[in-house]
């Protein structure tokens, strides 16, 4: 057999071939099997995996509810765990009429799964420990294949769950794994007990990086929150979106009693066609070794499986040894530096509090430091996210309009409070001559437009996406006003040069998703958005020679580069210089800027075209035809709560926070202005606004004083019941820790300070960045990188029933401070009552109005 461009094979091994699973492995890599990312594998009808599947009796400790999102063949997966089901349970749930699968041949059902993914979410039972097969099967039996991965457990004795122990899965009608590959870029293989079959696509490991750059693109916040967003298992890209941007792919249908075997970086999804069961692990040959040592490795979930590629390169390739070392050196060194990088740019806040007392709770070393493979406990209930990614979910793009303005006698909106009104005066200050309320000042906006090219990334486009804050606040209130009446003094703008600048080409930080519209779908830009998509390419900057305004050539929408000295933006190539001067945004109140012409004719700001979901690009690869028809009158009829006390009655469009319900209006400039940025989505909705209650650096919780309790001090404790009362402060015990990350990419955050060789603990503090010797409890000394300190605080309280509990000190609060909400919440006096008598609870004699007699029935 052999292999044809993209296309998955299907072998039949005789029982002769079916007896050395390794061999196998080389023979089926040696017909090119490999190249299609998976294998389909029917093995000898003698071969029998378990002699009776009635005795199926397995619990299920945590099904996921599937949830599903997204539109024209982009979506995204969610998965909220459930509580716990029985194998019978979970059984008739996938048999029922509700999740029954419809009827039709495997091209038909693939047409209804994809047409109606997002309807009717499925029940996944995924990562079951545990195995069907009989214990006497030797042959391919996935609990005990004998590769190179059992080196782990050999070197190591480390058993990772999953990786190389089995895992079971019970799936029903539409139950999805998303795009993916292996951790470490691993073999997988999976066989599929009884039940419906399975439907898989994969994508060729040589076009692997392809996927990747596509699914970056159209997720653009998934990639800043983590660059290895596709280890999550949340992203799915129909084949046809696959077509459109040819990228190659194949599909296959593995049925009851056959085997898949997927290969070293190649990309898979799939679904169930029903009610089934399958078994998968992973395992290794020596072609691995080298996708080992480049694997990446998802580094905002402390889940992720990281293998130290030590034993196998010292032991298969000792010939390479040495260059292996050399490499780990330098990615250590590279590491370094990155961190004290990522250091000095902490917030001030994050660098004054780093010595505190951690609230977060302390993990106990499981793993030696090459044997971490961490499995996160998932929370009930919620959906099994990157801690990190703060996205909100997709939302619709309908104007949602505040109750109050519906039924106002005025016609407006809620009046703006005073923090608002002074910080709107404030930026109508500072902004003075930019506003559509005054007379045109096209010195200005000279000024205005040269002061923002001195900040990186220079293009007035890209600086919708970072955050100036403190440059707007500070510099620019002092710097343009001064400007401006200078070149007001000079003939020529030309003459004057705020500061000198290479317009060297720079990356742009507007994802290209950006530019798509709601009403647009994912092909009909497959022209243009699969050169972007191709690779993170530099552009040339381009400064207009009469309002100076900066800007990357691919965000102007422009393919040659023009000569810099002579180039002019499109407002500043009109014919007389009184269009020139009255041009201004139909979407905001602001003056100067990036500004495109619209279909009728007049002008808008890019940005605002891109922040505002019914305004479109008709031709979006060069950014021209601003299209506002779609623009709703509700969202006409909105007040900005930055400059509404300027805005008059101009006609202009608001965008709104998209943190839930929340109702507050701004216009895109205006929102720039204030210190905020736009933020990159995910399809479908690129662009989010976050109003400054809601920005996304607030959705953490404020850091708590975890200043020292005294002894003898009253306090409100949290009790062994969950609940918080009074109580009082007898002793107080602490412990102090050290956070390290390990060159393998482990890591622990239980480190004392006695387990640290040659350093003087007691005498300093370790700062972050430093690299340390730990020795480890197999008496090893183990090369480790400074992460966090963190100090853990007991106190003994005393309750008011006379029970004496020790505490944490995240869980006690002084008498007397502001308590958050849920502890508010728990509050309880119940240790007040019950040291209360029965006579005590009778009130004080006089305190009841005494009763007036009735003279009718008094005693004469």
């Amino acid at each position: 057999m052999s292999y044809s461009e993209g296309k998955i094979m299907v072998f039949r091994p005789t029982r002769a071939e079916f007896s050395d699973f390794s061999a196998y492995i080389r023979k089926l890599e040696s017909h090119g099997a490999h190249k299609a990312g998976i294998v389909k594998i029917v093995p000898p009808n003698e071969w029998v995996p378990r002699r009776n599947y009635n005795a199926v009796d397995i619990d299920i400790p945590a099904p996921i509810h599937q949830v599903i999102t997204g539109t024209q063949g982009l979506f995204q997966l969610f998965n909220v765990q459930k509580k716990k089901l029985s194998y019978k349970e979970f059984k008739a749930m996938a048999n029922d009429e509700s999740h029954k699968p419809p009827k039709g041949d495997f091209e038909e059902l693939e047409r209804k799964y994809w047409k109606n993914l997002t309807f009717n979410a499925p029940t996944y039972a995924a990562d079951i420990s545990g195995s069907l097969f009989d214990k006497d099967v030797k042959e391919w039996n996935i609990s005990k294949l004998n590769t190179i991965l059992d080196l782990i457990q050999k070197e190591y004795g480390v058993k990772v769950e999953g990786v190389n122990t089995p895992y079971l899965y019970f799936g029903m009608w539409k139950a999805t794994f998303a795009w993916h590959t292996e951790d470490m870029d691993l073999y997988s293989i999976n066989y599929l007990h009884f039940g419906a079959p399975k439907t898989w696509y994969a994508v060729p490991p040589e076009h692997g990086q392809r996927l990747e750059r596509l699914a970056a693109g159209f997720f653009p916040g998934s990639q800043q929150s983590c660059s290895n967003f596709l280890r999550h298992k949340m992203t799915i890209i129909s084949p046809q979106v696959l077509k459109k941007f040819s990228i190659p792919f194949d599909k296959v249908t593995q049925e009851a009693g056959e085997f898949i075997v997927t290969f070293p970086f190649g990309y898979h999804c799939g679904f169930n066609h029903g009610f089934n069961c399958a078994e998968s692990t992973n395992f290794a040959s020596e072609r691995w070794i080298d996708y080992g040592k480049k694997a990446h490795v998802c580094q905002c979930k402390k889940d992720s499986v990281k293998i130290c590629m030590d034993a196998f390169v010292k032991k298969y390739q000792p010939e390479q040894w040495e260059d292996y070392l050399a490499m780990k050196r330098k990615e250590e060194s590279d590491s370094s530096n990155s961190s004290e990088d990522e250091e000095n740019s902490e917030e001030d806040s994050t660098d004054d509090n780093k010595d505190e007392i951690s609230p977060h709770k302390m993990k106990k070393p499981r793993t030696a430091p090459s044997k971490n493979f961490h499995k996160q406990k998932r929370s009930k209930g919620k959906p099994l996210m990157s801690p990190y990614s703060k996205r909100q979910p997709p939302v619709t793009k309908s104007v949602v309009l505040p109750s109050s303005q519906r039924k106002l006698e005025d016609g407006g909106l809620r009046l703006p409070t005073r923090k608002r009104l002074s910080v709107s005066h404030k930026l109508v200050s500072i902004l003075d001559g930019l506003w559509l309320h005054q007379e045109p000042n096209f010195k200005a906006e000279q000024a205005f437009n040269m002061l923002l090219a001195e900040q990186e990334p220079y293009c007035s486009l890209c600086q919708y996406f970072i955050d100036f804050k403190e440059y707007l606040q500070n510099d620019l209130p002092s710097k343009l006003p001064k400007l401006a009446q200078t070149l007001l003094s000079h003939s020529r703008t030309s003459k004057y040069q705020v500061k000198k600048f290479r317009l060297t080409p720079t990356k742009p930080k507007v994802p290209e998703i950006c530019f798509m519209s709601d009403g647009s779908s994912p092909e009909s830009m497959t022209s243009w958005l699969e050169s972007s998509f191709a690779s993170d390419r530099e552009s040339q900057l381009l400064r207009c020679y009469t309002c100076r305004v900066v800007v990357h050539a691919s965000c102007y929408g422009i393919d040659g580069v023009p000569h810099e000295s002579t180039w002019k933006c499109g407002r500043c190539s009109q014919t007389t210089e009184n269009d020139i001067v009255w041009t201004n945004c139909c979407l905001c109140t602001l003056r100067g800027g990036l500004l495109k012409r619209t279909v009728d004719n007049r002008w808008a700001h890019i940005g605002c075209a891109l922040a505002i979901p019914e305004v479109f690009f008709q031709d979006a690869g060069r950014r021209q035809d601003i299209c506002t028809d779609r623009i709703p009158q509700g969202r006409k009829k909105l007040k900005c709560s930055i400059c509404h006390s300027v805005s008059g009655s101009k006609e202009s469009a608001c965008v709104q926070c998209c943190a839930g319900k929340c109702a507050t209006a701004y216009h895109v400039t205006c929102y720039i202005m204030a210190g905020n940025r736009l933020e990159p989505s995910d399809w479908p909705q690129p662009v989010e606004t976050y109003c400054d209650r809601h920005r996304r650096d607030k959705f953490k919780s404020k850091r708590r004083d975890f200043s020292e309790i005294k002894n003898g001090q009253c306090v409100i404790a949290k009790h062994k019941n969950g609940r918080y009362y009074k109580g009082k402060v007898l002793t107080m015990t602490s412990e102090e820790f050290y956070i390290v990350a390990f060159a393998d990419g482990s890591f622990c955050d239980t480190v004392t300070p006695k387990d640290i060789e040659g350093y003087d603990c007691e005498e300093n503090v370790i700062p972050e960045g430093t690299m340390i010797m730990i020795k480890w409890e197999d008496g090893k000394l183990w090369r480790a990188k400074v992460n966090g300190r963190q100090i853990n605080v007991t106190y003994q309280v005393k309750f008011e029933d006379d029970s004496v509990l020790g505490v944490r000190r995240e869980d006690v609060y002084s008498d007397g401070a502001e308590l958050p909400p849920k502890v508010l919440d728990r509050m309880s006096n119940a240790t007040e009552t019950a040291n209360l008598s029965y006579w005590d609870d009778l009130p004080r004699e006089g305190s009841k109005r005494q009763r007036k007699s009735n003279p009718r029935y008094s005693d004469t």
